[in-house]
């Protein structure tokens, strides 16, 4: 995609959501987003963003499976997986990243963490 590069917050919770596409917009970034992880799956086949930011537990598919799902995909698993969870569990991690992330952040992180590792993965916009 030429201009802007495009990243798909997939988040239930619409404050977080809301905050995350403010921020990333503001820094000159495209944003999509949307609550279900079933949904984000359409949306990542649709539009091919250059990162996806997943969170765990969504309704619909459930972020490990939207991970590897994009990860096993020929057609999108260059799309870099940024998982951003509360779930702060050594475990949780391990599995993000057996399933494909990139990188795995937890949702206390300050807002500066996380557009340090969005420029990290796909660069300034």
């Amino acid at each position: 995609m030429a201009g802007k590069k495009m990243i798909l917050i997939v988040e239930d919770e619409p404050v977080t959501r809301h905050l995350l596409e403010k921020i990333l917009n503001k820094k000159g970034y495209h944003t999509l987003s949307t609550d279900n992880g079933d949904q984000a799956l359409t949306l990542i086949r649709e539009h091919h963003p250059d990162l996806v930011m997943l969170d765990l537990m969504l309704p619909g598919s459930h972020g490990f499976s939207v991970c590897r799902q994009i990860k096993e995909d020929a057609q999108l698993k260059t799309i870099k997986v940024l998982i951003l969870s509360a779930k702060a569990y050594p475990t949780d991690r391990e599995i993000a990243f057996s399933v494909g992330a990139d990188d795995y952040l937890v949702k206390s992180s300050n807002i500066d963490q996380v557009v340090e590792k969005v420029e990290v993965l796909i660069g300034s916009p």
